[in-house]
């Protein structure tokens, strides 16, 4: 759990990023779960190099990756 106070000029993607970043000592066995505004590949990053795993929320904010996701789960039963 971490908690930064950032000034309301801070957009949420920038603060999430710089917290996963300095989180210490790592992520490991972690698994970082988040809606679908922090579905970007430098938060993605920024989660892998500090050890961790995720669970990032997918929807039409990332038109291309939301089109593959459906097509590789197309015909899959539900879980």
């Amino acid at each position: 759990m971490a908690a930064y106070d950032g000034g309301k000029d801070e957009c949420e993607m920038l603060v999430a990023r710089n917290l996963l970043e300095q989180i210490e000592p790592s992520l490991d066995g972690a698994v970082v779960t988040a809606d679908a505004l922090h579905c970007q590949k430098k938060t993605a990053r920024a989660i892998v190099e500090n050890g961790g795993d995720y669970f990032i929320a997918l929807k039409d904010n990332q038109p291309s990756i939301a089109k593959l996701a459906s097509q590789r789960l197309d015909g899959l039963p539900p879980f």
